[in-house]
């Protein structure tokens, strides 16, 4: 990247920070840096001699790799630094980021996007029951890693510096070639460590290649979006399906209607859930995650399905978790 003077809201323009002075007031940040797009995706790099910087909170994750000096990210979980070579995969809670020089790259990532990566690869929904964890801590890969992460960050820094190259051809070009979904992947590998074995990678390079059935299609795709309101209507402008022929094809191959299905699906979903807890899960965030609006037709469907309330299944469950 082609760094430049930056004018004072250069680097909030990707990342919301805020510069607090001594005297406790936001001041101009003092910084180099250059922001470059890179399909969803808006890469920061800056050198800065600011000591003190407030990131408010978002709904996603930030990636903040270090390339020189070392900068300290605190929140109300704790601390940890980032140093060079070093990746920090921040959650959306608020942080201060402190240090008397370093100079990153950072860029924030929608939950979503890359809910959607992690899904695309993997043929399992295991993954789900991680990831609210994943949303609610902070993740640390330092130099001296696994080997596994060691590499993984590097092809991460790897990726960025193809985006940074090429830059100077456009931003039509990063997208054609979809730089931002290899760092997204690389991402959601590093996060989620069973996406690393073999038979895990060859289903994600191959599941494109496989997918020859529109019906498989929709099926993913519904479940990609169980925790999104669903109907007929959006079914059919995903799947180009007409209303009658998906309502046929639901009955023929699996037994029931799409509404019917998906409810079964959004139900055995908050039973994995309820069963593998965070500390912070309730009967209401789950169900809602699950894409259940009302929280009495939750507990009904959920106690006509598993004859048991939803609410004594996480109590049980909780109580079962070690400390």
């Amino acid at each position: 990247m082609e760094s430049r003077a930056a004018s004072s809201n250069l680097l909030s323009s990707a990342l919301p920070l805020r510069h607090i002075g001594a005297s406790g007031e936001a001041e101009p940040a003092r910084h180099f840096g250059a922001n470059l797009r890179v399909g969803r995706l808006v890469l920061t790099a800056a050198i800065t001699s600011t000591t003190r910087l407030v990131l408010n909170r978002h709904a996603g994750f930030t990636a903040v790799l270090g390339y020189g000096g070392r900068v300290r990210v605190r929140q109300a979980q704790g601390s940890c630094d980032c140093g060079p070579d070093s990746l920090l995969v921040l959650c959306g809670e608020p942080s201060v980021w402190e240090g008397p020089a370093w100079s990153v790259v950072a860029f924030q990532v929608e939950a979503e996007s890359l809910r959607s990566v992690t899904a695309s690869m993997s043929s399992s929904q295991d993954w789900l029951l991680k990831w609210k964890r994943l949303r609610q801590a902070n993740h640390h890969f330092g130099p001296q890693a696994d080997d596994g992460s060691t590499r993984l960050q590097r092809a991460l820094r790897q990726q960025i510096a193809i985006a940074a190259d090429l830059s100077s051809e456009g931003e039509t070009l990063l997208e054609r070639l979809q730089v931002d979904e290899q760092i997204l992947r690389l991402l959601a590998v590093l996060l989620l460590p069973e996406l690393r074995r073999s038979g895990a990678l060859e289903r994600a390079m191959g599941k494109e290649q496989m997918s020859t059935d529109p019906f498989g299609d929709l099926l993913a795709y519904i479940q990609d979006n169980l925790a999104n309101p669903l109907n007929l209507t959006d079914l059919e402008a995903h799947s180009h399906y007409s209303r009658r022929t998906l309502q046929y094809t639901f009955r023929e191959r699996m037994g029931c209607t799409a509404s019917q299905w998906i409810r079964s699906q959004r139900l055995d979903r908050a039973r994995r859930c309820l069963e593998n807890p965070s500390s912070h899960d309730s009967v209401t965030s789950i169900a809602r995650d699950c894409g259940y609006n009302s929280m009495n037709l939750f507990s009904i469907d959920f106690q006509q399905r598993f004859h048991i309330k939803p609410s004594q299944l996480l109590r049980e469950a909780k109580a079962s978790q070690p400390g």
